[in-house]
């Protein structure tokens, strides 16, 4: 089944194949969540069985992906859910798309889809603007990923270029900005800021994961904690606090990067690890471990309410977190954990 884990993990397992009703607020001060304190609302499919939420804005207005067709399962379209109504953005003209981030405005949309029915190896970046889904292109190879926008229609994402590498991306004005380097194999950019602050991983070499923060003045290589094979930042706010996890010998490790220190944000009761995935501007951090969606502030790790207690399955997973202590992500809907919906954690 495919859920927020795979979104995220794509931009891992594409590196290496190339190696290898709510309505809008004003954004108040965040509180600590507690599971007494949150409930969980199902944002339904686009008529489908499957459906996955991986970013929220200010505005509580959600993208993430959907299936349409409950006899179909390959075929995913990007969506944006506002006030109740989840909204079908369509294809750049193949079967699937999904949608990876929405700036605060609400107005710009960004993600990848497919290009042509029947080819799943084709697939760009896209920007949705004024109900029109814009193709970004690539850096001269066949595909290309966007995972952020921000109020200045800055995109992050990453691309292959011509000889088959990954490169972090930065599309300014529609145009690519290629922020690889020739010592790199591999770069990928996960999310940026209102600011413009990118942050993503590098990989100089095929053993190496190294999470980086691009700023307008320069890349700054973040600390892999001591111990772990590699580490990826996923998520940035607009302090350039970052959140992100570690992979080691135990598994992945859930972080948080703030003013050069690496805090370990630990895990839930009977697992056995975490990933970070979003943060907001209050320092609150949001992901999964094992089965279970997370809120993370100020030390402390709280579990997330599922849909359902499926007796199999995915589980539920966070994917990211707004300045209003809204949580969009995923929950199994089923006691067999055979249907996900995409969800929104609220007060």
């Amino acid at each position: 089944m495919r859920n927020i884990k795979w979104i995220r993990s794509a931009v891992l397992a594409v590196a290496t194949a190339a190696m290898a009703g709510l309505t809008g607020a004003t954004a108040a001060p965040a509180t600590a969540a507690s599971a007494a304190s949150v409930r969980v609302v199902d944002l339904g499919t686009l008529g489908g069985l499957y459906s996955e939420a991986i970013a929220i804005n200010d505005r509580s207005q959600v993208v993430g992906s959907s299936s349409i067709d409950p006899d179909v399962f390959s075929d995913w379209h990007a969506f944006r859910w506002d006030g109740g109504r989840m909204a079908d953005l369509g294809t750049l003209g193949g079967a699937g798309s999904s949608a990876t981030g929405i700036n605060e405005r609400g107005d710009a949309v960004v993600g990848w889809s497919q290009l042509t029915p029947g080819d799943n190896d084709t697939m760009h970046a896209f920007l949705w603007r004024s109900g029109r889904m814009i193709d970004l292109g690539t850096l001269g190879g066949s595909r290309s990923y966007a995972t952020g926008v921000n109020d200045r229609y800055e995109v992050a994402g990453f691309s292959e270029t011509a000889n088959g590498q990954l490169h972090a991306v930065l599309w300014r004005h529609g145009r690519p900005i290629d922020l690889g380097t020739p010592d790199d194999q591999t770069s990928t950019a996960t999310a940026i800021n209102s600011r413009g602050a990118i942050v993503g991983e590098v990989r100089p070499d095929m053993n190496t994961t190294v999470p980086v923060l691009w700023r307008p003045n320069g890349r700054t290589d973040l600390q892999v904690p001591v111990g772990e094979f590699g580490a990826a930042a996923q998520a940035v706010n607009d302090k350039s606090d970052v959140a992100g996890y570690s992979f080691g010998p135990n598994g992945n490790s859930a972080f948080l990067w703030r003013n050069g220190q690496v805090t370990a944000l630990g895990t839930l009761p009977g697992s056995t690890g975490a990933r970070a995935m979003g943060i907001n501007n209050d320092g609150q951090v949001v992901g999964n471990t094992d089965f279970d969606a997370f809120v993370w502030q100020n030390g402390t790790m709280t579990a997330l309410p599922a849909l359902v207690r499926a007796d199999a399955g995915t589980g539920s997973g966070a994917a990211d977190i707004n300045n209003l202590g809204q949580i969009a992500g995923h929950s199994d809907s089923s006691v067999d954990g055979f249907i996900q919906h995409a969800v929104i954690w609220t007060h």
